[in-house]
């Protein structure tokens, strides 16, 4: 890991359109709209009342 250039890994699309990570995940992306910040969260914490994705991260 660099701190300078930090390394893009090519990572292939799956067969199966329900199984591909890289769509779930861009599909994730897309879900939470504004936010489109790479080094944001990935794992969110989910709103308790309303099922939504909040801003923190998830806790442990």
């Amino acid at each position: 890991m660099s701190k300078v250039a930090p390394r893009k890994v090519e990572v292939p699309s799956g067969s199966r359109a329900h199984l591909c990570p890289v769509r779930a995940w861009r599909r994730w992306k897309q879900e939470l709209g504004e936010d489109v910040d790479p080094d944001s969260f990935a794992f969110r914490s989910v709103h308790n009342l309303w099922k939504t994705a909040c801003r923190a991260g998830s806790t442990p």
